[in-house]
């Protein structure tokens, strides 16, 4: 009796010990063993794959962080330089409106 890999992942957790008891006999314990193990090693390729691609986001969102708080100081800049840009309009505003009447008081 061949045992297999889906065989066992469909199998409860508690019967698994009852499996392998039933299975001693024929000399199949190895192939469970063998099975388990392999199974094991995927679950650790998985979980090293997983591992990669949330290593690679962390440093993909480190960067993104640092690049929003760059263009955060540009915009603070450029809010402030528009509020320059605002008031020196006004004062040449202000001052065209006084040249204006001392032009036409003269």
């Amino acid at each position: 009796m061949k045992v297999t890999l889906d065989a066992f992942r469909k199998v409860n957790l508690i019967c698994v010990d009852v499996i392998m008891m039933q299975y001693l006999n024929n000399g199949v314990l190895i192939e469970c063993t063998f099975i388990l193990q392999e199974e094991k090693r995927l679950l650790q390729e998985d979980i090293k794959q997983d591992i990669a691609k949330l290593l690679e986001k962390r440093r993909d969102m480190l960067y993104l962080k640092e690049k929003q708080n760059k263009l955060g100081e540009m915009l603070s800049e450029i809010t402030d330089g528009l509020k320059l840009v605002r008031r020196c309009k006004r004062s040449i505003g202000e001052k065209w409106a006084e040249a204006k009447d001392v032009a036409e008081q003269l």
